[in-house]
């Protein structure tokens, strides 16, 4: 039965994120923690997100300003992995703590 479910979940979500640019992980993701881990529902829904990725990067290649793919995709992964090892570090509310911060900096500068 839940694989039914995760199933038209998931179909949904498909439809959702053809059509609006998100929806697999926040339709995907709930469905399947409640059954599992939630660390390993993330790396389950992690697969058709990078599939979609790679497809939607192959059909757009020929019109990527690669200066821009270049510093957005390096400032992009060095953020990733800078808040995944925070996250490890310091753990959630750490994590929070710093991003609070980072919030509030951006405010007052603006």
């Amino acid at each position: 039965m839940f694989e039914a479910i995760v199933a038209a979940v998931a179909v949904i979500a498909g439809m959702v994120a053809s059509v609006v640019g998100f929806g697999i992980g926040s339709l995907l993701t709930p469905t399947l923690a409640t059954q599992m881990d939630m660390k390993l529902a993330v790396a389950a829904v992690y697969v058709p997100h990078r599939a979609a990725t790679a497809y939607r990067l192959w059909l757009v290649r020929e019109h990527v300003d690669k200066s821009v793919f270049k510093s957005f995709g390096l400032t992009s992964a060095v953020g990733s992995l800078a808040g995944a090892v925070a996250g490890a570090l310091w753990g959630n509310e750490g994590l929070g703590a710093l991003l609070a911060a980072l919030l509030l900096s951006s405010e007052s500068a603006a």
